[in-house]
């Protein structure tokens, strides 16, 4: 049913079962102007970085990573995504009561995480044609800790993930031998 194209910002869920579960919690789309709903697309959720454990998460999100380069000049590159058979969705991290902690530093990679991601999945599946074998989960710094995390908890569901600058610290490669994976690490970063 999905009709809305390019941007589509400060989306809240519609599924009542989720609007319960996340009731502040939204997230940001990017829908390539090609897409048609007779032709599945392939999913690529955005995992962001560290922010304010809190409902001001999307604002930020909206500023630094799905700007267009218009502040920050760091934000996804818009004209690889038009051109890709991929739906962007960048939805901010759990937080409240699906946290252990109201301040958990890495709440990509909590355990209610993964049916939070689960979640978003099954509700933009339920606005646009998604290819379920084509789901991709990347992330950066708190948001790569996370593609880490859900690279071993979601394997059966993801057909790649991609990390940069995060780090695991329990977990083995074996989980991940079937796993698509591209790993981005600077110099001097920590891990």
């Amino acid at each position: 049913t999905g009709t809305q194209k390019g941007q589509v910002f400060y989306q809240s869920f519609n599924n009542p079962l989720f609007r319960q579960r996340y009731p502040d919690h939204q997230y940001h789309m990017y829908v390539p102007n090609h897409y048609s709903a007779a032709t599945p697309m392939g999913l690529m959720i955005w995992l962001h970085g560290g922010g304010s454990w809190s409902a001001t998460d999307i604002d930020h999100l909206a500023q630094y990573d799905m700007d267009n380069d218009l502040v920050t000049r760091r934000s996804y590159a818009r004209t690889e995504t038009d051109n890709s058979n991929y739906i962007l969705v960048a939805p901010i991290a759990p937080f409240g009561p699906v946290i252990p902690h109201p301040q958990h530093a890495s709440r990509w990679d909590v355990p209610d995480a993964d049916q939070y991601l689960m979640d978003i999945i099954t509700e933009i599946a339920a606005k646009y044609n998604i290819d379920y074998n084509r789901v991709v989960i990347a992330g950066f710094s708190m948001g790569g800790i996370g593609a880490y995390h859900q690279a071993l908890r979601l394997n059966d569901r993801l057909s790649a993930v991609m990390a940069s600058a995060g780090s695991w610290s329990l977990g083995t490669w074996d989980g991940l031998k079937n796993m698509p994976m591209y790993l981005i690490h600077g110099v001097t970063d920590a891990y």
